[in-house]
């Protein structure tokens, strides 16, 4: 996996949690997490706040592994 991965992936889904990014590249949260703020960085990817399927109640996500980003055109 490298960035371009990455960033292609956020754009053709527009938007996605960590755990989705990390489980469709195989890859731990912690390093996901390192490529996305590079994209961050860049101004191609946002972290969304408070993404509209969140906050139901469900609690079937962890925390950490709840943040939704999204992608910039």
């Amino acid at each position: 996996m490298i960035l371009i991965d990455i960033k292609n992936y956020l754009q053709s889904q527009q938007t996605a949690n960590l755990e989705e990014i990390s489980r469709h590249f195989h890859c731990d949260t912690d390093t996901v997490k390192i490529m996305l703020e590079h994209w961050i960085r860049k101004g191609r990817v946002v972290r969304i706040a408070n993404p509209a399927q969140c906050g139901q109640g469900c609690r079937q996500c962890q925390p950490k592994t709840a943040e939704v980003y999204g992608y910039v055109e």
